[in-house]
This record gives C-alpha cells, structure tokens and sequence, in this order.
C-alpha cells in the first residue's frame, strides 16, 4: 500500500512539474524576445485582448518583432507585431494604431491579397517610409521579405491594409 501511495505522488508531482513547464513556454512565446522593444503602455491590454480572442502567440521568427511606425498616418506611433495562429501556425502581423482601438490582423490566416494568409515565408521586415510627389510624408507601410525572392509593400488606406507586391 505503502509503495502505491509514493508512485501515485511521484506521478502526481511529475505531472504538476509538466503543467507548470507548459504553461512557462506558453508564456514565453507570448512575451517579446530580448532584442525586442517593449510594448507601449497603451497597445499592451489591446494586444491581450486581441491574443486571446483570436488565438493568437507573439513569433520571434524575425527579429526584431516589434516595429513601430505611424502606419495610419495620423502622426501618431503605431506598432506591428509579429505573432502566429495558435491553431494553424500561420504567420503574420498585427497592427495596433495609437488612436484606434481596433487591431488590423493581416496573415495568420488572414488572407491579405497576394501576400496570402501566412508570412512563413518572409525572413526579413522593416518600417518604410512613403513620401507623396509633393514631398508630404504619408503614412508608414511596412516592407516584407524573403533574401533573393520576392517581398511586398502592406499599406493602410480606405480604412484596410492592403498588399503591393514589390519584387519578383
């Protein structure tokens, strides 16, 4: 009986250790990675929000993984994160603008014109800065790609994000 007793302890212990464990490498793949920026106080309980409600993890398959820019326009920072699906693994971004409280998801199995709904592809992003003819800065947009291939533009207008394919 003795012997039952301690094996159902070691058992229990031994699965109370591997919750614990899951739940800490839950945790981290939601956090920012070292190289990262932190988020800014306002996009935090957005970002929580929105992580939750669309099953959503923050990726550090592309670092940094965090940009900021003024991607609406408003001349405000705004920033994009690099996140995937929980469910299908699928890459992509998602934008929360400063002074909207609602989050724009492109990829992650959001389709987004010929970018598709999965940025795997990409090894490499940054903020790009788009000048009218006249020479007035227009809103940020963010330049997506892969080395040697193809890339392309995502860029708010109208009130949605849309893709512009760029190279290849």
């Amino acid at each position: 009986m003795q012997r039952i007793t301690r094996n159902v302890a070691t058992v229990c212990v031994a699965l109370v250790c591997a919750a614990a464990l899951t739940a800490i490498a839950r945790r981290s793949s939601a956090q920012a990675t070292a190289t990262d920026p932190p988020l800014p106080e306002w996009a935090r309980a957005r970002w929580g929000a929105v992580a939750r409600a669309r099953s959503l993890a923050r990726s550090a398959r592309i670092t940094p993984a965090i940009l900021r820019g003024d991607f609406d326009g408003d001349g405000a920072d705004d920033v994009a994160l690099l996140v995937e699906s929980v469910k299908s693994h699928k890459i992509g971004i998602v934008f929360l603008h400063h002074h909207d409280p609602k989050p724009y998801i492109v990829g992650a199995g959001t389709t987004l014109g010929n970018g598709g709904d999965d940025f795997e592809w990409a090894d490499s992003w940054k903020v790009q800065t788009r000048v009218q003819k006249s020479g007035a800065r227009r809103a940020d947009a963010l330049l997506l790609e892969k080395e040697g291939s193809g890339s392309g533009l995502i860029y708010f207008a109208a009130r949605a994000y849309h893709w512009r394919q760029v190279g290849d």
